[in-house]
């Protein structure tokens, strides 16, 4: 079998599998990238420094950061380089993925509905000049209420209530039981 290979073997497989791998990089996934990778190196046998080389260039930074708060040490061999390189992408990924969960989750976060603002009491430094009502018509025939707070700060203005109970003045019990049961 060596034989044949040697007789049929192209002569610049190794120089372009060369080139691809100094040219690869890590496009999103590990394992497409560990698989192209270990199929050019195969031709180019590289080892040691220059495969760790190769691999570092590649990644991005938060892999290698990763990889190196995982191992204190560096892996002794190849394989166990290209192992720890493995098991931070995976690390990597998750967080990732863990961010993107909680940003849709916040996202979709309920947001306070606006019959059910906080009423601000007349005479408690809210003049008329700072506070304006509008009253629009709702498809279902209840009417909304809407204020607008000028002058305000970010934690005067409705949205933001002191407790669960002031929040709830004025919703009735039904749309109360209704909002939570969901």
């Amino acid at each position: 079998m060596a034989a044949i290979r040697a007789e049929y073997r192209n002569e610049r497989e190794a120089a372009n599998a060369q080139l691809k791998l100094g040219q690869l990089r890590y496009q999103g996934s590990i394992c497409a990238y560990m698989t192209e990778f270990q199929a050019l190196n195969n031709f180019t046998r590289a080892t040691g420094e220059g495969l760790r080389e190769k691999v570092n260039m590649a990644m991005p930074d938060s892999i290698l950061d990763m990889r190196f708060n995982q191992n204190e040490e560096d892996p002794v061999d190849d394989e166990g380089f290209l192992q720890a390189t493995y098991r931070a992408d995976l690390q990597v990924e998750k967080k990732k993925a863990l961010k993107q969960a909680k940003e849709a989750m916040r996202s979709s976060a309920p947001t306070p509905k606006s019959d059910c603002r906080k009423e601000v009491p007349k005479g408690k430094g809210n003049s008329d000049d700072t506070q304006r009502n509008k009253e629009t018509q709702r498809n279902n025939g209840r009417r909304e209420v809407t204020r607008t707070y000028e002058g305000k700060s970010q934690y005067d203005r409705p949205g933001r209530w002191a407790s669960k109970d002031a929040a709830l003045t004025g919703v009735p019990d039904k749309e109360q039981e209704e909002y939570f049961r969901n």
